[in-house]
């Protein structure tokens, strides 16, 4: 690697860096009304339209979820949906008020 590569790929990281230290996080999004709970135990966003951050945020915390989900269902001998159901009623009882939670029909309300 030469300098020129060097000097780059660190004006790469000070642009990117920021951006990593200033970006959303789920208590934030959910007071915001940019995230909601599922039925289904996992995130969604209520407005349909997240913006990059936002959908960035929401891939991240449902795939650890389902992760974690899988590891349960596994544990318990139980099939993954019936995890990911009682998951996501526990999610939206956790709910507080003010914050968004999706009804069994797909429509998202305030708690």
């Amino acid at each position: 690697m030469n300098m020129r590569q060097i000097l780059l790929s660190l004006a790469l990281l000070a642009v990117i860096l920021p951006s990593a230290a200033f970006a959303i996080d789920l208590s934030a999004a959910k007071a915001k009304g940019l995230v909601g709970e599922t039925t289904n135990g996992y995130l969604g966003a209520p407005n349909g339209k997240p913006s990059g951050e936002v959908a960035a945020l929401i891939r991240d915390i449902n795939t650890k979820r389902k992760a974690k989900y899988q590891q349960v269902a596994t544990k318990v001998g139980k099939p993954l949906n019936v995890v990911e159901q009682l998951a996501g009623e526990k999610a939206q009882s956790k709910t507080q008020a003010g914050h968004y939670v999706q009804t069994s029909s797909g429509k998202w309300i305030k708690r």
